[in-house]
């Protein structure tokens, strides 16, 4: 949720919520009881002493990028010993099937040299080896051929099997169950795998309520209600499930990870997930014809992983200055850190009503107060709920509180923080997985800042509390272009300069921005090999026009170092319907102040292509299939993999924007200022060192001419063709929806121009209030006109996972939806079973936005902005399987008793009208094919922003026809 803005409720823009920075130290009245400091956020060691040592500073760039290996780790491991395994197949036990006997077990792994230790992960292990690796065991299928898993719950019974990290039982199945307080809570122990983007039998799925504990575990709680084995196999027994992936898709990059509810955004960053890698005959021809680089051949035949996280690790002073009310247990120095306080943004006590440490909106104290009594002529301000152990007006004093996002300060690629790969100058295909558990990345390729010399050195003068200048005290040799310079320290911030050469030396520093702050002279380092380029982000007439000019703090890279261009061929769906050349561009926002989405991550360039706002952008769990040509850089450069997507997206909050030189922002519950060459920062992501001989160029367009062709030939036909498809598949006039329309009347393919079609569209909503602790979070919901009120006034209700399904498909059924976002943070929104096709988006002031070139193939996780509606189209079919699959049938609350009254929102979705003489009651129900949709954002989706989905030949019992009555 975005920090530091009050929400954008019904339509009403968000109010930047500006608070005076406060000294270190603070003020007590906050409820904060840290001795250093009063916020319970730690960062990652830094090296930097602020009156407390929090543990060695993490270099970049000093540890490999661990590779996928089928021979244990002899090729593929870096040189911590870290690799991705790829798993052992058993095709002989199911003929016709490849077979796989997978665990979960905890285990520790070191994740870069600098850590204090070993890290803590719990994870999958694949049971021929015994050898847990992170992000593994890779699973390599073929189209048209089924896997069949077993895998086995290894983890510790009761406590043994606790998570590593704060576990929120205040949240809807990490709690108290349906069987009362005497059966106590549901257990950490639990797991359901959910492999992400397949097309399965919902008994395969992993939903929320699939989950599972060991063997050995006593609680009453073993397994959820909607467990199921695969009923052509043999009995796994107890502490074990099998699953069956049918694999009837196009070649796609997939993952598996943790989905058990409660509990799915904890054990995802504790570890689980691995990825699924499905190819087909049409992407092995464009391999084996040299159309698509083959990486060597062998485990990288179709493309280097590229798995992106951001974590956090404990710091060394985290009891006792970063976070006093972190549990040693959890974690200590050099294990995973995670966020579990709720620190509000507002206070009671401080006289300009803000907490300068607040990251979170408080529901009670914010306007308008929607938790207070609607009818009372003063209400008090209160949650409706107290967090446990603590009272209305302190919710930081909860311990392990489930937070709307946790943006961490360490970039990982493939299990290692800040890694380097050395390739050759020609093409690779490198296949992205944006795998944090909530930030966004836009990536993008520079030049680092060497310049090609070494040896350059200068001295600043600092006057008035600004960098005057900088003085050449060596002037290096080799350079072939001007190198970079960081500035870092000082006492200061944001002192920007650029370099002249002359004759292969440095001549010459110019100041372009002096900063301000410095009480002394900072550190000045010209050329480095570990940071990218920086210029002011102001107008500058021999910059690309899409180059920001906003001010913005730390400015921007340089477009003259701009590295190899990102060519796109793929998503999430498969390849896509042609190849997506992507320029490298910094993140740029919608700065006409008359659109109704000022302030979004520009996203027009699907309307012009000139207007630029990311390079390849990919929310949590999006996926992006590249290739990259490095023939064009000199043997011997680095380039690094940039990002910089704002955190939130698109609010964005300096405290989690951590790069070289940013300001030092401790007195806010920030980090100190990261210096040049180290962590904690989250924008240089990798580093590639281009070595060897150059070879011949990449053939652009031959790969242009193949994409369409096999995108024909592996591809499902769009449901609503547009201009930019290819063949067949394509129009003459793109069919797009406007904003006041809920339905939309278009041609599809092999129909005719007399005889369109037309779909109603299915009116959703997302909304962004607070639940009943105050908390702030999302949900998915319903939008519906108020005829009483306003008829032209849409309002949308946000409904809770719990309640009664309204996404029903019969078999082979497709849906247009109309989704309305009503709220201030971009949300990746994840569909199980369905691909969906993105129509267009379309402004609340009008202006329609279709797909971005690289969202023109299926999607299954979808960006939705603000103060937007998005149209997608989809057809819900099920897959063909060697056996009967049974229907789910559980109640709709799990965690709650048969006849529960609780966690319902007791509205018609269909008019808006309250269900108040007949409201929903728990009850067993029949939900047929149960599939859910939810936001991506695992803070989202964990504090219930999911919604079921349901797939029948028939309506089912239960439907949204029997379970809502109106009153």
């Amino acid at each position: 949720m975005d920090e530091r803005k009050f929400l954008r409720l019904l339509g009403v823009a968000g109010l930047a919520l500006m608070v005076g920075v406060l000294p270190w130290g603070g003020n007590l009245a906050f409820g904060n009881t840290g001795p250093g400091g009063v916020t319970f956020y730690a960062n990652s060691p830094s090296g930097i002493n602020l009156g407390s040592d929090s543990g060695a500073r993490i270099r970049k760039f000093v540890d490999s990028l661990p590779g996928l290996s089928a021979d244990g780790g002899v090729t593929g491991a870096n040189n911590l010993g870290q690799y991705i395994p790829v798993a052992v197949k058993d095709q002989t036990t199911y003929p016709g099937c490849d077979y796989y006997q997978l665990g979960i077990v905890d285990y520790t792994k070191r994740v870069h040299t600098d850590l204090f230790k070993a890290t803590k992960f719990r994870g999958y292990v694949d049971l021929a080896t015994g050898v847990p690796n992170y992000l593994g065991p890779v699973i390599v299928a073929e189209r048209d051929r089924p896997v069949r898993v077993k895998i086995t719950n290894m983890l510790g019974a009761g406590a043994a099997g606790n998570l590593p990290l704060p576990v929120d039982t205040t949240l809807f199945g990490a709690g108290e169950g349906h069987l009362g307080p005497s059966a106590g809570y549901f257990t950490q122990n639990r797991t359901s795998i959910h492999l992400h983007g397949a097309f399965t039998p919902w008994i395969s799925d992993g939903t929320p309520h699939q989950w599972f504990t060991p063997a050995d575990e006593t609680s009453l709680y073993k397994k959820g209600m909607s467990f199921h084995n695969v009923p052509d196999m043999v009995d796994p027994g107890a502490g074990s499930q099998t699953l069956y992936y049918t694999n009837q898709q196009s070649g796609r990059l997939m993952f598996y990870h943790e989905h058990a509810q409660g509990i799915t955004r904890l054990g995802v960053y504790a570890g689980l997930a691995a990825g699924y890698l499905l190819h087909d005959p049409v992407e092995d021809n464009l391999i084996s014809t040299g159309i698509i680089p083959n990486n060597g051949g062998g485990v990288n035949n179709w493309g280097i992983p590229l798995i992106i996280q951001d974590k956090s690790f404990v710091p060394k002073n985290v009891a006792t200055v970063q976070d006093t009310k972190w549990n040693l247990a959890w974690g200590t120095e050099g294990d995973l850190y995670f966020p579990h306080i709720y620190e509000a943004n507002q206070s009671l006590t401080d006289p300009s009503g803000m907490n300068p440490y607040g990251r979170w909106d408080f529901g009670p104290w914010v306007q308008p107060n929607i938790l207070a009594p609607v009818d009372a002529t003063a209400p008090e301000l209160k949650a409706a709920l107290p967090l446990p152990g603590t009272d209305v007006n302190h919710p930081e004093n909860y311990p392990t509180s489930v937070t709307p996002e946790s943006f961490m300060d360490t970039m990982m690629v493939n299990g290692t923080a800040y890694p380097y790969l050395v390739v050759q100058p020609k093409a690779y295909r490198f296949r992205i997985l944006n795998a944090c558990n909530d930030r966004f990345v836009n990536l993008q390729l520079y030049l680092e800042a060497r310049g090609g010399g070494t040896g350059a050195t200068g001295t600043a003068t600092v006057t008035a509390g600004s960098v005057t200048s900088i003085a050449v005290t060596n002037g290096g040799s080799g350079f072939t272009r001007p190198p970079g310079i960081n500035i870092t320290g000082g006492g200061g911030f944001g002192a920007m300069a650029s370099a002249t050469i002359t004759g292969g030396a440095v001549s010459a520093i110019t100041i372009t921005n002096p900063g301000s702050g410095y009480t002394s002279a900072p550190l000045v380092i010209i050329g480095s090999t570990k940071e990218v380029s920086m210029v002011p982000a102001v107008p500058n007439g021999t910059y690309p026009a899409t180059w920001p000019k906003d001010g913005r703090d730390g400015g921007v890279p340089d477009p003259f170092t701009a590295g190899p261009k990102f060519i796109q061929i793929g998503t999430e769906g498969g390849i896509l319907p042609a190849v997506a050349v992507r320029d490298n561009q910094p993140i740029n926002y919608d700065y006409d102040r008359g659109s109704a989405t000022f302030g979004n991550v520009q996203n027009l360039e699907g309307v012009d292509p000139a207007i630029k706002g990311v390079t390849v952008f990919l929310g949590p769990a999006e996926r992006a299939d590249v290739i990259v040509d490095f023939s064009s850089v000199a043997p011997g450069t680095n380039v690094i993999l940039y990002n910089d997507a704002p955190s939130p997206v698109p609010g964005f909050q300096p405290r989690y924007d951590y790069y070289t030189g940013n300001p030092d922002l401790t007195s806010t519950g920030g980090a100190p200022q990261t210096k040049a060459g180290f962590g904690p920062n989250t924008r240089t992501v990798m580093q590639f060192r281009v070595r060897g001989t150059t070879q011949p160029a990449f053939d652009l367009a031959a790969l242009e001419a193949a994409l369409p062709n096999a995108y024909i030939a592996s591809q499902p036909p769009p449901i609503v063709p547009q201009t930019y498809y290819p063949g067949a598949y394509s129009c003459s006039v793109d069919q797009h929806a406007h904003i006041n329309d809920t339905s939309l009347t278009f041609v599809p393919f092999g129909g005719s121009a007399s005889a369109p079609t037309t779909l109603e569209a299915g009116m959703k909503a997302i909304v962004e209030l607070f639940e009943p602790y105050g908390r702030m979070n999302a949900t998915l919901g319903y939008e519906f006109f108020e005829p009483w009120a306003n008829p032209a006034r849409s309002n949308g209700v946000g409904f809770t996972y719990n309640d009664p399904p309204v996404e029903i498909f019969q078999r082979g059924q497709v849906q247009l939806w109309k989704i309305t976002h009503n709220g201030v943070d971009t949300h990746p929104v994840h569909i199980h079973l369905n691909n969906a096709q993105i129509i267009n988006r379309v402004g609340w002031d009008g202006v329609i936005k279709p797909p971005e070139p690289y969202e023109r193939g299926w999607k299954e996780t979808i960006r939705m902005n603000p103060l937007e509606s998005i149209f997608i189209a989809q057809k819900a079919d099920l897959p063909t399987t060697p056996f009967a699959v049974p229907d789910s049938i559980r109640p709709l609350n799990p965690s709650r008793p048969l006849g529960d009254l609780t966690g319902f929102t007791n509205i018609n979705p269909k008019t808006g009208v309250p269900l108040e003489l007949t409201p929903t009651v728990n009850v067993m129900r029949n939900f047929g094919h149960e599939y859910v949709w939810h936001c991506h954002i695992l803070g989202h989706e964990e504090n219930d922003m999911m919604r079921p989905l349901v797939v029948t030949g028939i309506i089912p019992v239960g439907s949204l026809d029997t379970l809502v009555l109106v009153d």
